[in-house]
This record gives C-alpha cells, structure tokens and sequence, in this order.
C-alpha cells in the first residue's frame, strides 16, 4: 500500500497528469502476417548452448478439447481456480525462483495426483461467465520466456497432457542477454504445441528509484531521462507504448490475441492500470496470493508461487489446497468487497450481498482499493488515449 501510494504520487505529480496532451500515444503500423508454424517436432536448444541444436524429441500438439479431467479426486475446492507460477527451470539453480527439471516433473505428478488443470480458454471463459470449471482447478503460469521453458518445461507439459501460460518480456525475444531467453521460433513452435503466450511488459521488467528514495517498478513512476524528470505525458507515452507495443509484436508472432498481462514485481498502480487496459489488456495478473472466482476482479487476478527449489512437490499440493481454503472472516469480506467492485464495473448487482469464501482480494492489497475506488481513481485522473480495439491490429479469434 505505501510503495504504491509513493508510486501513485510520483505520476501524478500535483495533478499534471491530468492535463496530459491527448493524441500522446505513438502511431502503430500495421505488422507483418505471422509466419506460419508447420512443423511438428520440438528441436531441444543444448543446455550449454544458445544456437547449437540438442536432443530432438516429437510431440503431438496438445488437443485442447480432450484433456483429462478426473473427477475421482478427493474435492478439496469448486467454483474457483488457484493460478500457479512458476518462473525457470533449469539444472542449474542460480536463484530462488528456480527449480530443476527433475523437480519440476514431480511438481507436475504431484498436481496431476491431487487437481485438474484447466487451459487459459477455460479460466478465461470461466471468468466471463460461459463455462464452469471443474472442482481442484489449477492453471499454470511461466514468467519471464527464458528458454529453459522450450528446453524442459514444453517436454513435460506435453508429457502430462497440460497446457501452460506462459508471460513473456517480449522485448527479450533472441536477446542475448544472459543467452536465457526464447528465441521468436521457439515461441512459435511452442504455441504450435498447444502452450498460451501473454505479455509481461516490453521492456519494462526492472526497477528504478522513485522520487521517495524506492525502488518502484519502471512503469509504476516516473523517470529520469536525460538528466530530467518526464513529464506526466512523457511518462504517459513511454508506459503505453512498452504496454502497447508488447500486446501486438507477440499476437502478430504467435498468430493469437494478446489480452493478458503479468505485472512484474507483482502490481501496477491505478494509472498504470489504466494503461494496460487502454493498451488492450482484459485481465491483468498480480503476485499477491488468492485464488480466482467468476467474480473476481480482472485487474486484480491473484497467483501463488509455487516454483521455488524449498517448496516441495507435498508442500506444493498443500499450498494450493491451503489457498484455495483460507481463513473465513475477513476474507469472505474481501471478496464481498470484490464483489461490489465487478457489479460496480458490469452494472450487474445479482451477486452482491452472496459472502462466501474469498475471492482474488489482491486489489484491496497492493492495487489500494477494490476495482469501484480504482475505477474512479483512475478514469478521473488519466488522460484521454486513443482507444485501440483488443484485436484491431490482432489476427485470430478474441477470448472474450
């Protein structure tokens, strides 16, 4: 609450952002067709190597119509979904946000044990109300596209039948930073093969020091660019276009719409909301933990991380289960709270008054408010955009 309040005040500055000049938003041009993707075998990057052709395996595309639901698990959760992350994976652990393939396979036995993961369309049809989900709903997230995702993570979802969603930082497609992340065609192959490709900013994914001394996401305040602060339309500008630019380069690669986003470093405050939803984004993806409902707030869909090398595979089933069944009280308000908030923002107040357990909650922890005092926060403090159609510049079929 207090970072994003800090991070809040250094956009607005003394109420400039409101006088933004309209029109601040780049020119897009019309992007190449996608390349098509025909191949169906899975060329696997040597570890050691970027460039280098390893093991080649051949996979089946997942059909995304059959896959296994088992309704003999013991039913520890209906109605709601835990979204699961997970960030690389790779034999050697060099943080705490990575584990080894082997540990990752018998994450992924464990769940297949214990729950039912679902695939994006159906979290997202779920969310708009045209389909249910099945009791024990999981549904795999990967951030960051490092190319240990094509490598490992892609053999193994296959393996088990389960499709992934995968955030990538877009601008780091073939970057050879670190020689980590997905090359354009691993993407492709990927997507082929049944996985989800969502945005997780351009190039947006690290942190400067705001005006309070802070370290605050890049999108969440203002910068200095050539010795001085921008201003509110400099700012403005520079989030959307990131935002922007991020949603469309990956739909015109993938062939698919783009309407997701995973906050890095967790949050966005109101006006960076604002300008992923002006962007195109529809559901907005943070780390504060929380399980999803029908009702829960699309700005504010909570995650749990479970892909840590600590976190056993038992500990892994116990954490979804224990997410997805917390404390009663003062998260039945929360969820109350998020309530008001999704009739506020639809106009339909059907569901309001039913308390039951907790909802995502995240836009009462680092979003500041519910989505109705966010909703009013932001459309009477920033600036008009262009409005830009989901798939005005996207090939295929939208999700909602």
């Amino acid at each position: 609450m207090k970072r994003a309040g800090q991070a809040f005040a250094s956009v607005l500055g003394v109420g400039m952002l409101t006088a933004a000049v309209t029109g601040c938003a780049p020119e897009h041009p019309t992007a190449a067709a996608p390349t098509p993707v025909t191949s169906k075998t899975i060329h696997l990057a040597a570890a050691a190597s970027d460039d280098v052709p390893g093991a080649t395996v051949r996979v089946q595309p997942l059909d995304m119509h059959h896959l296994n639901v088992d309704l003999s698990h013991h039913i520890y959760y209906q109605d709601k979904v835990v979204v699961v992350t997970f960030h690389d994976i790779s034999p050697r652990v060099y943080s705490p946000f990575v584990i080894t393939p082997q540990q990752f396979s018998a994450d992924l036995n464990a769940i297949h044990a214990h729950f039912n993961v679902i695939t994006n369309q159906q979290f997202i049809d779920f969310l708009n109300h045209r389909g249910t989900v099945p009791p024990n709903a999981v549904l795999l997230t990967f951030d960051d596209g490092y190319r240990d995702m094509y490598t490992y993570a892609l053999p193994a979802l296959v393996q088990h039948e389960m499709q992934g969603t995968f955030f990538d930082i877009v601008g780091s497609l073939d970057s050879k930073i670190h020689g980590e992340f997905l090359k354009p065609y691993q993407v492709q192959q990927m997507a082929h093969d049944g996985m989800v490709f969502e945005s997780h900013t351009y190039q947006s994914h690290y942190e400067v020091k705001d005006a309070a001394g802070q370290l605050t996401p890049v999108f969440d305040t203002r910068i200095v660019v050539d010795g001085k602060l921008e201003t509110p339309a400099q700012y403005v500008h520079r989030v959307y276009t990131d935002f922007y630019k991020a949603r469309t380069e990956l739909s015109h690669l993938t062939g698919e719409p783009v309407t997701e986003f995973a906050w890095p470093y967790g949050y966005g405050t109101p006006i960076a909301t604002y300008l992923a939803n002006r962007a195109g984004y529809q559901y907005l993806f943070t780390t504060n933990n929380g399980y999803v409902t029908a009702y829960s707030n699309r700005d504010y869909l909570d995650r749990i991380d479970i892909g840590k090398p600590f976190i056993t595979p038992a500990e892994a089933v116990q954490d979804i289960i224990d997410t997805a069944n917390p404390p009663t009280h003062f998260h039945r308000l929360l969820h109350h709270l998020e309530t008001v908030g999704h009739a506020s923002r639809n106009g339909d107040w059907s569901s309001v008054g039913k308390v039951s357990a907790r909802g995502s909650g995240a836009g009462s922890v680092k979003g500041g408010s519910s989505k109705a005092g966010a909703n009013t926060t932001t459309q009477q403090s920033a600036p008009k955009l262009p409005s830009h159609s989901t798939n005005s510049t996207t090939p295929g079929t939208n999700k909602v």
